[in-house]
């Protein structure tokens, strides 16, 4: 069995939730608690090394480096919400 953090959001009430599984894999963790979260969207099963992986390089970015890339989600989210407007 391995270890995941799964991350789940519920758009009712714009509430994310961090739960545990202990399963054979990240398809079965994500399963496990989507039975649990059942008006949660589940959006991401982790293991311990993949999170400490992601805190060491976030560790490691500078401050500019975050805003280029909170400024590229910006810009892809602005084009994403253009992209739906023109398909309505």
């Amino acid at each position: 069995m391995n270890k995941y953090l799964v991350f789940s959001f519920n758009r009712d009430d714009m509430r994310i939730h961090m739960d545990c599984a202990a399963t054979p894999n990240p398809d079965a963790a994500l399963r496990s608690i989507a039975n649990i979260r059942k008006t949660s969207d589940v959006i991401l099963a982790l293991q311990p090394a993949q999170l400490r992986e992601l805190a060491e390089k976030l560790d490691q970015l500078s401050v500019e480096q975050i805003a280029a890339a909170q400024a590229s989600a910006l810009q892809e989210e602005t084009k994403h919400q253009a992209n739906k407007l023109q398909a309505a």
